[in-house]
């Protein structure tokens, strides 16, 4: 059984992996908040604490250290700064594991809004991206330019909405509006050159996360991550989204990570996090169960309760 460290576990990505590799693996859970602050907290077999990503040094000692004290044989870390960050120490040999990252070089690339559509322009089509805010055709969405999933986001339907806004550091782009949009799971084998995908058809959305969701069959999306992938050499998980109207395809933005949703995909029959584990710590080929087409998810509420001495309790 591997020990798998994972970053940010108050996320719903982190959960999502954890609940994938229980009773397969050893779970180390960390993240910034203390166990009772810590949404994920149940699902790791050890917890601890770690320091934010922006404390370079105090991260990098305490991570290790963390590497070193349970024996750890595989980091997959969740945030998308954490993740460049995490490229970059181990490019440089400066943790002592093995990660689940591709080179710094793609990470900052699929994290760069402007660049990834720029470097994406020939193989897909992309919302027309304006250089100047006096020349520009509503509405249009404002994000990021480095942004973290779908936070930030405005969207400006006439002028006078784009004062409402500062512009600092953000893209002005083609707001596709009505159309349906999806997230593809795509995942390219280290070892092999397999490429496996499952698309979700995101049915709701709240803050940017899906809670409804369902797997879909449409090959000409899962065509197009394919040639993504191979045109930006990554391997490993990824989540790449479009909006589809009137029957044309948009690419919006490639996440390079596993997906808050992508329990959908992992349950059904293609289980990413176990098939990295496997790749990366066992040298082992893939071999996935088939994908559920048709299955659905709904996402719910949990509660995790602690005592006033903030011990973890259950309640009736």
């Amino acid at each position: 059984m591997k020990n798998v460290l994972i970053t940010s576990f108050g996320s719903n990505t982190s959960i999502g992996i954890a609940k994938c590799l229980q009773n397969e693996c050893k779970i180390i859970g960390v993240d910034i908040n203390d166990p009772h602050l810590c949404n994920g907290y149940i699902f790791a077999d050890i917890f601890e604490k770690i320091p934010y990503y922006t404390e370079k040094d105090d991260y990098e000692t305490v991570l290790n250290s963390l590497v070193d004290k349970h024996k750890v044989d595989l980091i997959i870390p969740v945030h998308d700064k954490e993740i460049e960050l995490q490229a970059k120490l181990s490019e440089e040999g400066k943790i002592k594991t093995k990660v689940a990252v591709n080179s710094l070089d793609i990470i900052k690339l699929c994290n760069s809004k402007s660049k990834i559509n720029h470097y994406l322009s020939d193989t897909v089509n992309v919302p027309y991206q304006y250089n100047s805010k006096y020349d520009v055709k509503f509405p249009v969405i404002l994000k990021d330019e480095e942004g973290v999933s779908s936070r930030d986001i405005f969207i400006a339907y006439k002028k006078e909405d784009m004062k409402m806004v500062s512009l600092d550091g953000k893209i002005i782009q083609q707001f596709i509006s009505g159309g349906t949009e999806y997230t593809v799971d795509c995942f390219s084998s280290y070892i092999t050159t397999e490429f496996y995908y499952s698309v979700r058809k995101r049915t709701e959305t709240k803050s940017g996360m899906s809670v409804k969701s369902e797997i879909i069959d449409n090959p000409i999306l899962g065509e197009l991550c394919s040639k993504i992938h191979k045109k930006l050499n990554y391997v490993g998980a990824s989540n790449i989204q479009f909006i589809i109207k009137n029957e044309i395809i948009y690419f919006i933005e490639i996440n390079p990570r596993f997906a808050g949703g992508g329990i959908l995909t992992y349950k059904s029959g293609y289980n990413f996090p176990l098939m990295t584990v496997n790749e990366l710590c066992n040298s082992e080929k893939s071999n996935p169960d088939e994908l559920a087409i048709g299955n659905k998810m709904v996402r719910y509420y949990e509660e995790t309760f602690f005592d006033s001495s903030n011990n973890h309790i259950r309640l009736r």
